[in-house]
């Protein structure tokens, strides 16, 4: 399973529209639907927002926690689903 990602990672976009950038993870949100979407910051400083099912991540924001299982936020379901 991968990982999902956090505010603060760097990521790459694999689908959609923006399919092929990349940049850093922000404004990290679960729809009523529970689809995850975010913000993404690309270093010139553009942003565009897309679905967290589009974008793998590149560099966790929290380089201690390797493993999924290590990571406490791993798991949690966005409002008690």
């Amino acid at each position: 399973m991968e990982e999902m990602v956090k505010n603060g990672d760097q990521c790459i976009v694999i689908g959609g529209t923006h399919k092929g950038k990349s940049g850093m993870v922000q404004d990290l949100k679960f729809s009523k639907t529970g689809q995850v979407t975010l913000t993404v910051l690309q270093p010139d400083g553009e942003r565009f927002k897309t679905l967290g099912k589009n974008v793998k991540q590149t560099h966790n924001a929290n380089q201690g926690l390797k493993k999924s299982s290590e990571n406490p936020l791993f798991g949690l379901n966005p409002k008690g689903r």
